[in-house]
């Protein structure tokens, strides 16, 4: 092959391999979804237990200043909220939460009063349903009371707090844990790496570490909450197959060419 036919080829194969990292680097995180409580009672309640460790749940008929012993006795239970689909563009649908995360005795925590006071460890699951009386479409699909707007399941999710206020986050990137994300509204190219950030407001009592040594815990407490999830979208079926006929293209081009210079 001479020189000529040489830079030919490789400056083709350079161009498609360029062609695929840009499609391959196509992917990116965007908001998926996010939501907002009904009211502005307390949907979420922390049961904190003696070593470190506890539970992370909604639930609305705890009362705010509910004892340690009535929130150690409650369930998690399906909370009224808004739900938007950010990326869609389809706003304010009546829904439902249900939150449930649990931390085992001895995870890591930051058993000081400085703020953020952290409890590491969560695995868990969450849930949206849509709850409206009449069809929407979204992303293409309509769909009903009872649908699975959003939900998943997650490990080592971070509880941060401080004061009144703080947040539950999980990411592989934030804290070493993993989200896998389910709908049947929104494509599945789009739950891909999942991130998900609950805030808190209101926390009643304030944060604060209780016990000592072996036994120190995040103190309980009821908060106000909503929350963003995010994603990372990968390329479209159509795109790829676009990629793939631009390959073929390449090759197509290559092969008059070598044949034009061998004649």
């Amino acid at each position: 092959m001479g020189a000529k036919m040489k830079a030919m080829v490789a400056a083709a194969v350079l161009a498609s391999a360029g062609g695929f990292a840009a499609g391959a680097n196509a992917a990116t995180v965007v908001q998926i979804a996010s939501y907002t409580q009904v009211g502005g009672g307390k949907t979420f309640a922390w049961d904190g237990v003696g070593g470190n460790g506890g539970r992370l749940f909604t639930n609305s008929t705890l009362a705010a200043n509910a004892s340690a012993a009535q929130i150690g006795a409650a369930s998690a239970q399906w909370v009224n909220v808004i739900f938007n689909f950010n990326d869609a563009g389809v706003m304010g649908l009546q829904g439902q939460l249900l939150f449930n995360a649990t931390a085992p005795t001895g995870a890591a925590t930051q058993l000081t009063n400085t703020n953020p006071i952290r409890q590491s460890g969560l695995n868990g699951s969450f849930a949206f349903k849509y709850t409206g009386g009449s069809p929407v479409t979204a992303y293409g699909t309509t769909f009903n009371t009872g649908a699975n707007l959003l939900s998943g399941t997650f490990t080592n999710g971070w509880l941060s707090v401080g004061g009144s206020s703080g947040g539950f986050a999980d990411s592989y990137g934030l804290t070493g844990g993993t989200v896998t994300l389910t709908s049947s509204v929104i494509p599945m190219n789009k739950l891909i790496d999942g991130d998900l950030g609950f805030s808190f407001s209101g926390l009643t009592p304030q944060a604060a570490i209780i016990g000592a040594n072996g036994t120190r815990q995040l103190r309980d407490f009821r908060a106000s909450a909503g929350a963003n999830f995010s994603a990372t979208a990968v390329p479209e079926p159509t795109t790829w197959a676009l990629m793939i006929m631009g390959f073929g293209a390449a090759g197509a081009i290559l092969r008059r060419r070598a044949a034009a210079v061998a004649a």
